[in-house]
């Protein structure tokens, strides 16, 4: 793995954790100081705006670990030969059956 995917998994999961500890923190201070229904009322999956404030903060933690799994899949594959090389320096068609019953080796006209 790269330095790069390296840095990349790392901050994310410094991101993910901050994010984490902020969002439980946020709903424990909600919690104490506006009472029980008022998370229930936060934590309401028909509040928009609760909701996308949920994604967008854990949002770049997880495209880092998006880009980092790229960077560790594109790195890994460029190492080694692929498996289909073969296929990639000749045109490859494959024969369909013909639907034209054949005759004598020809198909009827």
């Amino acid at each position: 793995m790269s330095i790069l995917a390296k840095a990349l998994r790392l901050t994310g999961t410094v991101w993910l954790w901050a994010a984490g500890l902020l969002i439980v923190s946020s709903h424990l201070i909600v919690l104490h100081l506006d009472g029980f229904w008022a998370l229930v009322n936060l934590l309401n999956p028909w509040n928009i705006a609760s909701m996308l404030t949920l994604d967008l903060a854990a949002a770049p933690g997880l495209l880092l670990h998006m880009a980092a799994d790229q960077l560790t899949t594109t790195s890994s594959q460029t190492d080694r030969p692929s498996a289909y090389a073969h296929f990639a320096r000749r045109s490859f068609r494959p024969e369909l059956p013909s639907l034209v019953p054949l005759k004598n080796g020809a198909p009827n006209s």
